[in-house]
C-alpha cells in the first residue's frame, strides 16, 4: 500500500490489526515513515522533525 497510511509487509491478527508494521510515508499529514506501530496504533523509534512530521 502506499500514501494511504496502511501497513506493508504487516503481521494481521484475526480482528484485523497491524502487529509491527511498516507504515508508508504520509510526510505532510505528520504521520510516520517506516514507522514501527504498536496495537494501539502509535509509533515506536521514529524521528520526527521540529514541523511535526517523521523522517526517517
Amino acid at each position: 500500500w502506499t500514501l494511504s497510511g496502511r501497513c506493508l509487509d504487516a503481521v494481521w491478527t484475526l480482528s484485523g490489526r497491524c502487529l509491527d508494521a511498516v507504515w508508508t510515508h504520509v510526510p505532510l499529514s505528520g504521520r510516520c515513515l517506516d514507522a514501527v506501530w504498536t496495537l494501539s496504533g502509535r509509533c515506536l523509534d521514529t524521528v520526527w522533525t521540529l514541523s511535526g512530521q517523521a523522517q526517517d
